[in-house]
């Protein structure tokens, strides 16, 4: 299983960042606001929320973050709304 480091970090793009470290890499991964409202059934959310929402269902979101890895990317892999359904 990856494990979170530094924590999760909220961006400008309505974004939460956070990275995983793996047996030999670490993955740079961003979970979007939609994704983060839709798990939460919420809307109108401040980034405040957003990492309040990261935290509630963060197993959720390194399960799916782990599946997702080594997909190919620009280094960053994005998880959206349509990942959870």
């Amino acid at each position: 299983m990856a494990t979170i480091e530094n924590g999760p970090a909220r961006t400008g793009n309505g974004t939460v960042s956070f990275a995983l470290r793996f047996p030999k890499h670490t993955q740079r991964f961003e979970i979007s606001r939609e994704a983060l409202d839709d798990l939460e059934k919420a809307t109108g959310s401040t980034g405040a929320d957003l990492l309040i929402f990261f935290q509630r269902h963060e197993k959720r979101i390194i399960q799916l973050a782990e599946k997702k890895y080594g997909v190919s990317s620009n280094g960053v892999i994005l998880l959206k709304s349509v990942d959870f359904a």
